[in-house]
């Protein structure tokens, strides 16, 4: 079964507080979601709860400059409930930004369908090159990358690759904290998969990035049923 994204990302931002509650929606029951959270403060601890899902952190990573941050988490529960994804950043005054996704057709019997993450920090000198790989470990994995980059500077998503939501924005002046969300996939065969590319970004600024593999389910046994019968056809 393909992976493919299950509805519309949702996306919500706070400017300084403790909590960014995103609107409320209805997640698929088993179906995993991914949750980029970007902050201009990355030495605030995130929590997050909502719908009833299982959360935990995939990676969290602090732009080397020390300028802001990016961290991606993944939810997943067999009986969701309609209400808000909420981000607890307690003694927060700095921007956060938050975009979740679903996904339909991921493996979740490990990790809720993470096979492999890769992360990085970013530049020691701004630039506007936001770019990281990930190998891909199974054929039609998509390769998934959440972003934070810094000021009002524009994201160009790569031809080959497609944006979930990028460029949600908060905040003013140097405090301007934007978040993005793409993809690269199916990958046949698996593969080092870059996501992002040189200069894809409208300016040089700060910015880190988390790039997820993301295992496809198996073929379900009348799948591969009617493979084989299309197979034997003269």
């Amino acid at each position: 079964m393909a992976i493919a994204l299950d509805g519309s990302a949702i996306s919500g931002s706070i400017t300084t507080g403790d909590t960014l509650t995103l609107p409320s929606w209805t997640p698929t029951a088993n179906n995993p979601v991914l949750l980029a959270i970007a902050q201009r403060n990355e030495t605030i601890a995130i929590s997050v709860a909502g719908n009833s899902l299982t959360w935990t952190s995939i990676a969290n990573v602090d732009n080397t400059q020390n300028e802001g941050g990016i961290a991606l988490w993944r939810g997943r529960g067999a009986s969701p409930t309609t209400g808000s994804i909420t981000i607890t950043v307690t003694g927060n005054l700095l921007p956060v930004v938050g975009i979740a996704q679903q996904f339909s057709g991921v493996d979740t019997t490990t990790d809720d369908g993470v096979e492999a993450f890769a992360t990085n920090a970013g530049p020691a000198v701004d630039d506007n090159d936001m770019l990281q790989a990930v190998t891909t470990i199974s054929d039609n994995a998509w390769a998934v990358a959440g972003g934070w980059h810094r000021g009002n500077v524009n994201l160009t998503v790569p031809a080959g690759e497609t944006a979930i939501l990028v460029n949600v924005r908060a905040g003013t002046g140097g405090n301007i904290t934007n978040a993005d969300l793409w993809y690269q996939g199916p990958v046949t065969p698996p593969a080092s998969t870059q996501l992002g590319d040189l200069n894809d970004l409208s300016a040089a600024v700060d910015w880190a990035m988390i790039v997820v593999s993301l295992k496809p389910s198996a073929l379900f046994p009348d799948e591969l049923l009617i493979g084989r019968r299309l197979m034997s056809v003269p």
